[in-house]
């Protein structure tokens, strides 16, 4: 990937538009030919305070441009800003015939706290008409209501947290009154995409002769997350306790904790959720029958997940490869993919009703 210019260009916010015409047309004729091509297929904005979202932003641009060429807009609230001041950059990358460059481009917007809705304007004056929106709310999603209303009206996609909060379970409370507040927004938890692989390997232990298990499962452990339970731990049981379409019975919960009963008809099922020994956001899952256990693990050291059937008569032990769990690889999959809203919906319900 070769970035087009070092440094971030100051640029005043009406100029922005002109300026990137100079760029491409000085591109097309210096050291990238005729054929570079400017691409933008969506609108990429990340919010949220410039010393936590700002590196995080250039991280996620240098990662996602390549697959998913964009606008990207970070609207960073700094606080020794006395304006809306603005910067740009570009990327450009060779494509896989090397007889192209395709661009894409990258502004940034900071201003006070104060100036939340001057920052607003400059967002949506600077957004590509007609291509989708994709919004990253940076950090903590609890201060989800102080984004700008004009904002969260135009986002077609946001993207959230809820591992990002102090308090797993008011982060989960937020997202969930999100969703339900505006139903034309698609709210993708990160926490959750960040599951999809455990999500994965534990619906593959009942596979073929598995199924058999599936109406004799006793007992659910979940393990994750540093010094309190974590929301990727909560969110997983949340969703096999959906999928397995038990009953509430009793739910005991604390930080440190979660223990519950749930049913399956007269069979009880207990669910059990406690921190991981290590600080990771989601370590293992057990599930006990009278016959078998069955178990996903990840092994920090080697980085890879473990998969493992005790079942007398198939026992079976497999490894896998895990996947990147950084800002950049989790949000370019989350925007490049789509989320099943009903099957969210119904674990988070759930890792809320667990978290107490």
């Amino acid at each position: 990937m070769e970035r087009l210019i070092e440094h971030f260009l100051p640029v005043k916010a009406g100029e922005i538009e002109s300026a990137f015409d100079d760029i491409w047309r000085d591109a097309s004729s210096g050291a990238l030919d005729s054929s570079s091509v400017r691409l933008r297929i969506s609108n990429v904005v990340s919010w949220g305070l410039e010393l936590e979202a700002g590196e995080r932003f250039e991280h996620l641009m240098d990662s996602l441009a390549q697959q998913h060429p964009c606008r990207g807009i970070l609207a960073a609230q700094a606080d020794d800003a006395t304006q809306v001041e603005s910067a740009i950059s570009a990327h450009c990358w060779r494509t896989a015939s090397g007889g192209k460059h395709i661009c894409s481009e990258e502004i940034l917007l900071r201003a006070a706290p104060r100036m939340q809705a001057e920052l607003a304007s400059a967002v949506l004056a600077l957004l590509v008409p007609e291509l989708p929106v994709h919004l990253w709310l940076v950090g903590d999603p609890e201060p989800l209501r102080r984004v700008p209303d004009e904002i969260l009206e135009i986002t077609d996609y946001l993207y959230v947290d809820s591992a990002g909060g102090a308090v797993v379970a008011l982060s989960l409370a937020a997202i969930q009154s999100a969703a339900s507040d505006d139903d034309d927004v698609q709210i993708v938890d990160l926490a959750w995409q960040r599951g999809a692989a455990w999500r994965e390997l534990t619906a593959q232990l009942f596979d073929g002769r598995g199924g058999e298990l599936i109406d004799k499962i006793a007992s659910i452990e979940v393990v994750g997350g540093s010094g309190s339970v974590s929301s990727g731990a909560l969110l997983h049981a949340g969703w096999l306790v959906s999928r397995l379409d038990l009953t509430a019975a009793t739910i005991e919960s604390a930080n440190t904790r979660v223990v519950a009963t749930f049913y399956d008809g007269s069979r009880p099922v207990v669910v059990q959720i406690a921190p991981s020994p290590a600080g990771i956001e989601l370590e293992s899952v057990t599930l006990h029958t009278d016959a078998a256990t069955l178990a996903v693990s990840f092994h920090s050291e080697s980085g890879h997940m473990h998969v493992r059937s005790d079942w007398t008569e198939e026992p079976v032990r497999r490894t896998v490869a895990a996947e990147p769990m950084d800002d950049a690889s989790v949000l370019t999959l989350a925007i490049q993919g789509q989320t099943d809203r009903a099957i969210y919906a119904a674990a988070l319900r759930l890792a809320i009703a667990l978290a107490g």
